[in-house]
């Protein structure tokens, strides 16, 4: 089966975007694929997968008008590629206002796949883009939307917003949630991975993986650590990552006298996740009521901590819809409610027995269901390929999940 793959995001930093990306791409070439991958050129390190032919677009640093340029360069190469080659189908990571995929889709009859990440309608709208350049977004959107063949999404809360805001059939939305690559080494213990990072190595570590931003729910969790000072006087913050909110929590931590209890790492390469993440006792994956509401409870982050055995605290409001062996799976908490998050911390600093059975049905869940593997052959069998296994024979089917 051959594919045609299109990202726009930064290589060069070991984020979810990143992760994401590279995770599918190989996931697709494990599963006897061959993908050709448009995707701007890393400045750093380039990647090497079999099966998979990067041809890389000059990024313009990511620039406003080197986005235009991403968008016309990735159309024309895309013509040229079907030109030459018979895809079964084009996937696309989703860029706004990017005709292109679609039009080569229409113009080669090739079925058009989107991957959705955001909502990009309330994005622009609550950053403060100019109405009609919300329009536009909104018009290529719906546009692509129904030229495409299915579209992806990784979250309930999103697929319901498109659905209804778009008035779209939810027959050719499917739900596909985000994965993790297993690790390329053991690793190490807990006692070993706080003794490399120099934390305490009798604490009580609630951890943090991905892009310190305002995505993620920070000032809930330091009040909740303010609550439970007392009861957890062991109590321990590792932040693994780096965003536009390390120097706002850099301050807030140090205000709450948290300055010798708190670890930035900054950016970590999944490679050496391994020495990191063991050390925590439990993983945060906490947003506001907003994102709650509009991009659900599941991100990215959890398939990591999951595969590295670490329990998870999630806010949600509700996870119905999601299958019960997941969120039989995690520990919830009403978003930004800090009373309910420090109760749960004391609870859980008390019984440490209750975090290693919720950690290790977790990691069983995701090493069978939230692997890049396991994501790649849910999009095959979607795009009806006859390599996936338990594929079915049309594509579009509702994803059961």
């Amino acid at each position: 089966m051959r594919i045609l793959y299109f990202s726009f995001v930064e290589l060069d930093i070991p984020n979810a975007c990143r992760t994401h990306t590279l995770g599918v791409v190989q996931g697709f070439a494990r599963q006897r694929c061959r993908v050709d991958a448009l995707i701007p050129r890393p400045i750093n390190k380039a990647p090497r997968i079999p099966n998979v032919k990067f041809l890389y677009l000059w990024p313009w640093q990511f620039s406003a008008l080197g986005s235009i340029w991403i968008r016309l360069l990735s159309g024309i190469l895309m013509f040229w590629l079907c030109l030459k080659n018979r895809y079964d189908f084009i996937y696309v990571r989703e860029l706004e206002i990017n005709p292109g995929p679609r039009w080569c889709s229409r113009l080669f009859n090739v079925p058009l796949y989107i991957e959705i990440n955001d909502l990009l309608v309330p994005y622009f709208s609550n950053a403060g883009a100019g109405t009609r350049w919300v329009a536009a977004v909104a018009r290529h959107q719906q546009a692509d939307f129904r030229q495409a063949a299915g579209r992806i999404v990784n979250s309930i809360a999103m697929r319901q917003w498109l659905s209804d805001h778009y008035g779209l059939e939810p027959a050719k939305f499917h739900l596909v949630f985000n994965g993790a690559q297993l690790p390329e080494r053991s690793p190490l213990s807990r006692e070993k991975a706080r003794q490399r990072l120099q934390i305490p190595p009798n604490c009580f570590c609630l951890g943090f993986v991905g892009n310190l931003y305002d995505r993620y729910d920070f000032d809930t969790l330091l009040q909740a650590c303010r609550l439970c000072h007392f009861k957890v006087p062991e109590l321990y913050l590792l932040f693994i990552g780096d965003g536009p909110l390390r120097e706002t929590l850099i301050r807030k931590t140090a205000e709450q006298g948290l300055a010798d209890k708190v670890l930035f790492t900054g950016y970590v390469e999944p490679e050496s996740l391994a020495g990191c993440l063991p050390a925590m006792d439990a993983g945060l994956c906490l947003g506001n009521h907003y994102f709650v509401r509009m991009y659900g409870s599941i991100t990215t982050k959890i398939a990591t901590y999951g595969i590295y055995r670490i329990p998870v605290i999630v806010s949600a409001a509700s996870l119905n819809g999601h299958p019960p062996a997941l969120w039989q799976s995690l520990f919830v908490v009403p978003p930004e409610d800090a009373a309910a998050l420090a109760d749960l911390i004391v609870r859980l600093y008390e019984n440490r027995s209750e975090l290693n059975e919720k950690a290790a049905v977790f990691h069983s869940f995701v090493k069978t269901e939230m692997t890049w593997d396991a994501v790649a052959q849910s999009i095959l069998r979607i795009a009806g390929s006859p390599e996936a296994p338990g594929s079915p024979k049309a594509c579009c089917r509702e994803d059961p999940r």
